[in-house]
């Protein structure tokens, strides 16, 4: 059974952006929406969310954003030719802010950063020292994408690192459980919500 220090956790919501998970998102509408609605990840992300809160862990959102123009943004992919193509993700537009149903509350914090994973050259790594984390709780979207990058780096910094696959989505069933059998060989436990809030004593 998983066992958690409340005081040492965070629940980090990776990339639950309109453009990536709204039906209207540039990547929402093509790749991304119909599977999270599939799955139900919204609602079991937000009741996730909301237990944390209660038992006093810390909620970290990572957003991908880049400056309108992107002259921030290094097109070396078809991923990132794609954001540019499609003009998503600008900082300051729609597309790039939080999903009202997951809106950020007081005491949350909001990480902004241009690549994949939610460390790369972020100050996430550094807010999690400062607030002397051990164990990093990973839901969103993409599970090939930003949850498996970020989950490697994690581990490789020296994290424990939970992975809710049920709060997770891929652009296919058969992409997501792929990126999770990759990660069972890297994080601590690939499980789901329910089993991550009994340990907090409660299925929210």
């Amino acid at each position: 059974m998983l066992q958690v220090d409340p005081a040492r956790t965070v629940v980090l919501a990776l990339h639950f952006q309109q453009d990536v998970v709204a039906k209207e998102g540039a990547f929402g509408g093509p790749f991304f929406a119909a599977e999270v609605e599939r799955r139900g990840v919204i609602p079991k992300a937000a009741r996730v969310l909301e237990t944390a809160r209660k038992h006093g862990i810390k909620v970290i959102y990572t957003r991908v954003c880049f400056r309108p123009g992107y002259p921030d943004l290094i097109v070396n992919s078809p991923l990132f030719d794609f954001v540019k193509q499609t003009g998503a993700l600008v900082d300051g537009s729609p597309g790039a802010e939080i999903i009202p149903e997951l809106r950020p509350q007081p005491g949350d914090i909001v990480v902004d950063h241009r690549r994949a994973s939610g460390f790369h050259e972020s100050d996430l790594h550094v807010i999690l020292v400062a607030n002397r984390i051990n164990t990093v709780v990973i839901m969103g979207v993409a599970s090939n994408v930003t949850v498996e990058y970020t989950a490697r780096q994690a581990a490789d910094l020296g994290y424990r690192v939970i992975v809710l696959e049920d709060c997770c989505a891929a652009a296919s069933q058969g992409i997501h459980e792929a990126s999770m059998e990759d990660l069972k060989l890297l994080c601590e436990a690939v499980t789901t919500s329910d089993d991550f809030l009994s340990s907090l004593g409660s299925r929210g």
